[in-house]
Formats: structure tokens, sequence, C-alpha cells
């Protein structure tokens, strides 16, 4: 029979830290979507394109705003390493400290296979000409950008059951087949 070595125990505890990490950072940028008063563009990016309170909360889309900083908060039960390796924080080396990522963008959770959330995509709300439009989280130890798609769990349990599955390009794109039963 196969035992797992220390490596594998090694793995396994990042792999878990991992995915607590991602569902702790979309957790609370979920809710501050809908109570922090930073907010509110984005919650009117959101309705403008059609969507519900039901379609945010199910897909669990969230904003970040550009006045708050989950990076310390995180700190407090995962080392600084493992912020790091997750994509969501980058080092400002001339300011000498950790900033968010997806700053100031809506994002939408990318999950496993199993539902959790182990990246991200961002939207950006405004047209500024110097940033990309969307951006993704970095590939990371546990997130491959070819080996992930969005909405791909939900899709799986449904396999089944349906004759056909649509696969789209965009995140709102999936958000808005899913709103019309598709």
């Amino acid at each position: 029979p196969y035992t797992f070595s220390k490596q594998d125990e090694e793995r396994e505890k990042d792999w878990q830290e991992y995915k607590l990490i991602y569902s702790k950072y979309v957790n609370n940028y979920h809710e501050q979507l809908f109570k922090n008063a930073d907010s509110i563009e984005a919650k009117n990016y959101l309705k403008k394109r059609g969507l519900t309170i039901e379609e945010v909360k199910k897909f669990k889309i969230g904003y970040v705003t550009k006045n708050f900083s989950f990076y310390q908060e995180l700190l407090k039960d995962f080392e600084e390493k493992k912020l790091k390796d997750c994509g969501l924080f980058f080092f400002n080396n001339n300011k000498k400290k950790y900033f968010e990522r997806f700053r100031e963008r809506i994002i939408f959770p990318i999950n496993d296979i199993s539902g959790n959330p182990i990246a991200l995509g961002g939207r950006i709300l405004d047209n500024n000409k110097n940033l990309a439009k969307y951006i993704n989280s970095p590939e990371t130890n546990f997130f491959r950008k070819g080996s992930n798609l969005y909405n791909l769990d939900r899709a799986r349990k449904l396999s089944n059951k349906v004759d056909s599955i649509y696969l789209v390009e965009g995140y709102m794109d999936v958000i808005g087949l899913s709103k019309n039963g598709i």
C-alpha cells in the first residue's frame, strides 16, 4: 500500500492553507461589495450589466476597494511566504509593502472542480488605457491556467443532465448564460 511521505503531507498542508486563504479573501470581498460604501461604483456596474443580487451571490462576485487591504488581516493567520505565493498580493519595492493585485477590480472567483476558490479574474471599472481591462491570478503551485475553467465545478455537476455544454470566453458570458437558464 502507498504511504504518504513527509513531502506529500507538506504539500497537502500547503494546499489546505492555500484554499483557506482564497476562501477568506473571496468571502471578505464578496461581503465588501454589499456593505462598503466604496463599492457603489462596482454595484452600479454590475447592475448596468444586468446582474441581480442572485447572480452576484451565486458566483460570489466581489470588489476589492482602493482603500482597504486584507493583507494585514490574513497575516494574523498565515505566514508572509504563503500570502506571497498565493498570487493575491505583490510586493512594492519602493513602498516596501504588499499590495492587493486586484485592487479596484471586480473579482470573479475561479473554483477548482470541488467548488473551492483557487484563483481570480479581475475587471477594472473604468477604461483606463494604462491598465489591462481584465487580469487573472498568476500561476501558482495549485493553479494552472490551462487546467481550470471558470464555472467548471457547476458545469460538471450538470453535464449528465443536459445535452450540451457551452464554452464561452468571458466571465460575464458565463454568468449571462446561467442567468438565462443555459
